[in-house]
């Protein structure tokens, strides 16, 4: 990406709000006009870093500003050198080279040759006042060989189940490497696990596809062994957790548009396509309310959180969502997801249209609703979409923890949940759906809840069978018949 050099007496833009110097306006009109058209090449500089810096809004705000900061390891330029508990990190990233140099088939001159090429071209995916102006070239390339083999060989240490690392040390690099300000342009990855395994991808990049299955809340789809490798086989990915985001949005079963599961439900999308999905008098349920209005809830066992879809039947209605297992690291995953959304989306690609871009933002939204308190978790878990796997174990921390992750971000009005959200206040103002589903619900629990009252209900009934046929036969005897 090239720079543009602006004139000495123009104040520099910032990322969001360039501002143009308008002082002077008696320079010429080509000054003038050039002036406007380097702060938009500027700004478009800034706006367009593939992995770019958490804005001051987010890290200023206290509870939530150690989420975007690594713990233990710094990886690439924005946190370089920053604290002083990186550096026992620094070493252990030399050992951690050497180490994979030594399973390379090439020598480290001709390995560090192959990333110092790729570091060249990627570096413009940082903005330009981190990479431009505090590391020259060669600097950089030393900056991408390094964490490159430090993260290369981590995640093979991993797969291969060789690390030896301590398990708290473990959890806080898997971590810190997932953040967004602490991301390696995955081409340096790409290069360097080429290069271990002289093979292409299916087996290169199979490490680091089983570290995203590991790390994701939302996990992996039952009875599939293989990685999925679509989530790097169709485009470049930016980084790794620009793979993360492909996975918790569309997991293993393709990345594809969700689509319509029966006739029934694609024409009620097409109701709600022909309103206003903008209509404020749509109401918002919790998981509990809607359990009392008939609505069961159903896991899905393939697909992300862009597989999310609701069906109302005759009586009752289904809202199917994905397994979500939260535990002490899920908000800081959902954080670090909603900023790649908020500042990175131009480069998250593979999305079926534009609404999958926020998709994870969405559903953070989405589940915010269903669980207002401690009886929504419980419902979700009995349902068996819920995996309360915090330290606390606490329900109502769950219910915090989407509400803290929401806070700082805007929801967007995602088209995907919005129609789910008419099409549940639609269920839901249907008095008689309601009634004769809740009757049903009633019935259900009571005659049919477990394996005993289904007895005792079946025998009920035989023993008014067997009473009608004898008191049959006793008006109407056999030989009575015959006469």
């Amino acid at each position: 990406m090239s720079e543009i050099n602006e004139p000495s007496d123009y104040s520099q833009p910032s990322m969001q709000h360039p501002s143009i110097n308008i002082d002077g306006l008696s320079t010429t009109r080509e000054t003038f006009l050039a002036r406007i058209m380097e702060a938009k090449d500027q700004d478009r500089g800034n706006a367009t870093a593939e992995i770019p810096r958490i804005p001051k809004t987010l890290r200023d705000v206290e509870s939530i500003k150690d989420f975007y900061v690594p713990e233990v390891v710094s990886i690439g330029p924005y946190h370089h050198g920053k604290k002083e508990e990186y550096q026992r990190m620094e070493i252990l990233k030399i050992r951690m080279a050497r180490k994979f140099i030594r399973h390379c088939p090439k020598n480290i001159n001709d390995v560090y040759k192959s990333v110092a090429t790729v570091a060249d071209r990627v570096k413009n995916q940082y903005e330009n006042e981190t990479t431009a102006e505090n590391f020259q070239d060669e600097k950089f390339r030393q900056i991408m060989f390094l964490d490159g083999c430090f993260i290369c060989q981590f995640l093979c240490d991993e797969y291969f189940g060789l690390s030896t690392m301590n398990l708290d040390d473990i959890d806080a690099v898997s971590v810190d490497i997932m953040l967004l300000e602490n991301q390696l342009p995955f081409e340096v990855l790409r290069t360097l696990l080429g290069v271990r395994f002289n093979a292409g991808d299916h087996q290169a990049l199979v490490p680091v596809l089983a570290f995203v299955q590991y790390m994701s809340f939302v996990p992996p789809a039952q009875n599939i062994s293989d990685p999925p490798m679509e989530l790097v086989s169709d485009q470049t990915p930016v980084h790794l957790l620009h793979i993360f985001w492909k996975y918790v949005a569309y997991r293993k079963g393709g990345i594809q548009r969700r689509s319509v599961s029966s006739p029934e439900q694609e024409e009620s999308s097409n109701l709600v396509e022909e309103e206003d999905l903008g209509d404020t008098n749509i109401i918002q349920y919790g998981a509990n309310e809607l359990k009392n209005s008939a609505i069961y809830f159903e896991r899905i066992n393939s697909g992300g959180v862009t597989h999310t879809t609701f069906q109302s039947k005759c009586i009752s209605g289904w809202l199917r969502l994905p397994q979500i297992d939260v535990d002490d690291q899920t908000e800081c995953m959902l954080l670090n997801l909603a900023a790649y959304e908020a500042y990175g989306n131009n480069f998250i690609t593979n999305a079926a249209d534009n609404d999958d871009k926020f998709a994870i933002t969405s559903f953070m939204f989405f589940m915010t609703e269903l669980l207002g308190n401690s009886e929504d978790v419980k419902v979700l878990q009995a349902a068996h979409i819920l995996n309360n796997d915090l330290e606390s174990q606490k329900n109502e921390e769950v219910v915090k923890l989407f509400r803290e992750a929401t806070r700082y971000f805007t929801q967007d009005n995602s088209v995907q949940y919005q129609k789910i959200r008419k099409e549940i206040s639609r269920h839901c103002k249907d008095r008689v759906k309601i009634k004769v589903g809740t009757w049903m619900d009633e019935v259900r629990e009571t005659y049919f809840g477990s394996p005993w009252t289904v007895i005792a209900v079946f025998a009920s009934a035989l023993a008014l069978v067997l009473t009608a046929v004898q008191t049959y036969f006793a008006i109407y005897p056999l030989n009575q018949n015959r006469e």
